[in-house]
């Protein structure tokens, strides 16, 4: 990943990356890496188009908007 971004190598096959010291994205090695949930949707190992609405939808109930 380019740019003024920081890496961090995490347990389990994740990685975080870091803008100007906060949290800026977290990404999961979706062979060997942990499952994650939000709000019960797993986010690795899904159907693509399944993951794609649940986000959108779940930004919407929360106030936001997603491109």
């Amino acid at each position: 990943m380019g740019g003024p971004h920081a890496q961090e190598d995490l347990p389990d096959g994740a990685e975080a990356f870091y803008d100007a010291g906060k949290l800026a994205c977290v990404a999961l090695d979706t062979v060997t890496g942990p499952q994650l949930f939000l709000s019960g949707f797993p986010l690795a190992e899904s159907d693509p188009e399944q993951g794609r609405r649940f986000l959108l939808d779940r930004t919407v109930e929360h106030g936001n908007w997603v491109p």
